[in-house]
């Protein structure tokens, strides 16, 4: 699977067409979808979702954590893509033995700043939305 869309920008159609298909695989490769550890940057693996749609909705909306390269928390066997080496230049997260740790100091109140962007697109793009709303 290409994974060039983590490095893009979230309003993308590479991003989103990314999201979709990171979805479409953790589907194919998972048992039980019905619960997700949510790789976006505000749940960094550690807190679940309810399905593949909060998943996607989440990755949309908070953009994936880059730090996550190896993706077996979603179907992903070790060695398939995955390397040895874990991201460091992240300041809040600190990876000890497949353990997270997030900083308690660190904010992601840049990423809120776009969610009104985000949603309001989401909602323009909408079909059931129409100009007299």
């Amino acid at each position: 699977m290409d994974r060039n869309w983590v490095k893009a920008d979230r309003m993308s159609e590479v991003y989103k067409k990314g999201v979709i298909e990171f979805c479409k695989y953790t589907s194919e490769h998972v048992k039980d979808t019905r619960f997700n550890l949510c790789p976006c940057k505000k749940c960094l693996n550690v807190l679940e979702v309810d399905g593949l749609a909060k998943l996607e909705e989440h990755l949309r909306i908070h953009g994936i954590d880059k730090t996550y390269t190896c993706w077996t928390h979603h179907g992903e066997k070790k060695g398939e893509y995955c390397s040895s080496y874990l991201n460091s230049n992240n300041p809040f997260i600190h990876r000890e033995d497949n353990n997270v740790m997030v900083d308690s100091d660190a904010s992601n109140s840049g990423d809120r700043d776009d969610i009104p962007n985000v949603m309001n697109e989401e909602l323009h793009n909408h079909p059931d939305m129409s100009e007299s709303c």
